[in-house]
């Protein structure tokens, strides 16, 4: 969620998607992290992703010289956004 294309809204709209057929799958395998995952973290992460897009989160800067974002910890993820 950094960087050229970062685009929130676009997230969002893919995760609530998937969230109206989540009754047809069990897991996720995401491109990172741990897999599989359970498919009912989606419904979380569209929250989470509009708590950061809302600004309801304090996030904490990234230290890092290549990206100028902060980190926004949602429970089941962490999302970097500026």
């Amino acid at each position: 969620m950094f960087g050229p294309g970062r685009n929130i809204k676009a997230y969002i709209a893919s995760m609530t998607k998937l969230a109206a057929i989540t009754s047809r799958f069990d897991i996720v395998y995401p491109a990172h992290g741990p897999i599989p995952i359970s498919s009912n973290i989606i419904d979380k992460l569209v929250v989470g992703a509009k708590r950061v897009l809302n600004r309801e989160l304090e996030g904490i800067k990234v230290e890092r010289t290549d990206i100028s974002a902060k980190e926004y910890d949602v429970g089941v993820a962490k999302f970097l956004y500026e």
